[in-house]
């Protein structure tokens, strides 16, 4: 996901999801769809301001995570620049340490693994577009980088998470040397697993420095066909992983991990699920069924042998999320909740009033 700096409630809830989705369980069920229990599935976790993840409603939100058949989830601790070409990156805090590490906390006390995924805000840009002038910027710019990285991976060696993630999306300076550094030194800090997350597959194909991390790592956000029916839309999913395929093939020692991929339930935004500037600024009618009916397709395409992983862009911290008339990204009491849960529990379909309540 490119980030850039810069209520629906009562008893019918469940009922309506229930309705929406009951054709899709029922076709699910059907074809007889399961997923490998040993494969990672879930969410990238986002805080919102509502509910931090130092907050004792995240329990309740992680417990209705879990019912739709998620074993983890990615959290995301945030670094800030105040242009593409500054090279003063600083800590943000959107999270801080300690929601970070309660966040962590909670989540792997809920049995959940839990991977730390930090990503960089660039004011009126993205990470992505970071591009240094010189070499001399190019040292400096990632001697900084490494000190916040490392703090990150301290955090998270600290309270047991599972993988980190050295980088996310870092477009222009995917093939820098410095690469090496910042994995050496996350090495020293981490005995996870790491990965980088690569912008697509060209991102993957650029990015030189797979024979040093645990897994390939990639965020995916496709165009889509406009008002596209769910034969068209698996056959873009179906296409993309024939071609991911292909490139991580002759890394024959690793596995694939799909770290983001996800679509607003925003009508008309098939055509650029990447773009939240756009969203939020535009405000579109919620879609809520095309967001289900294209992350279905997702999860079909991506069950495959050789993918480890895969995460949805999002989840929120706050449990009474999302909505019917919600168009942003989370899954929350959407259709979309209803149809990953048929996909990963075999459509064992459990409203909230069922979730065993948090102990205090």
């Amino acid at each position: 996901m490119m980030i850039k700096a810069g209520g629906y409630s009562g008893m019918s809830r469940i009922d309506r999801l229930r309705g929406v989705s009951l054709v899709w369980v029922s076709m699910l069920l059907l074809m007889g769809q399961s997923v490998d229990a040993n494969t990672l599935r879930g969410f990238n976790f986002l805080q919102d301001r509502q509910t931090t993840l130092d907050s004792s409603r995240v329990c309740l939100s992680l417990k209705k995570l879990q019912k739709t058949g998620a074993n983890s989830i990615i959290l995301i601790p945030f670094m800030k620049q105040e242009s593409q070409r500054a090279v003063t990156p600083s800590l943000a805090e959107n999270v801080t340490d300690g929601q970070l590490i309660a966040g962590i906390r909670e989540a792997k006390r809920q049995g959940l693994h839990v991977i730390v995924k930090p990503q960089l805000l660039v004011s009126g840009s993205w990470a992505g577009e970071i591009k240094l002038m010189t070499d001399k910027d190019e040292r400096i710019w990632f001697k900084r980088y490494i000190e916040h990285i490392i703090h990150y991976a301290r955090i998270a060696e600290k309270n047991q998470a599972d993988a980190f993630v050295v980088g996310t999306e870092m477009k222009q300076l995917r093939k820098s040397k410095y690469w090496r550094e910042v994995i050496q030194a996350v090495r020293g800090h981490f005995r996870g697993r790491i990965t980088y997350a690569a912008h697509g597959l060209e991102g993957v194909v650029e990015f030189p420095y797979w024979d040093l991390l645990d897994n390939i790592g990639v965020t995916l956000y496709p165009v889509f066909p406009e008002k596209a029916n769910a034969g068209q839309v698996l056959a873009v999913t179906d296409r993309l992983m024939d071609e991911l395929r292909t490139i991580t093939r002759k890394y024959t020692d690793k596995a694939v991990w799909i770290l983001e991929i996800g679509m607003p339930s925003a009508e008309g935004w098939e055509p650029h699920p990447w773009d939240w500037q756009k969203l939020r600024d535009e405000k579109p009618r919620a879609d809520s069924q095309m967001q289900a009916v294209i992350i279905k397709e997702w999860l079909t395409s991506v069950d495959r042998p050789w993918i480890d992983g895969v995460w949805i862009w999002q989840w929120s911290s706050s449990p009474q999320a999302g909505g019917e008339d919600d168009a942003d990204y989370t899954v929350q009491n959407k259709p979309a909740e209803l149809m990953i849960q048929a996909v990963w529990q075999g459509a064992k379909l459990i409203s909230n009033d069922e979730v065993r309540p948090c102990e205090n």
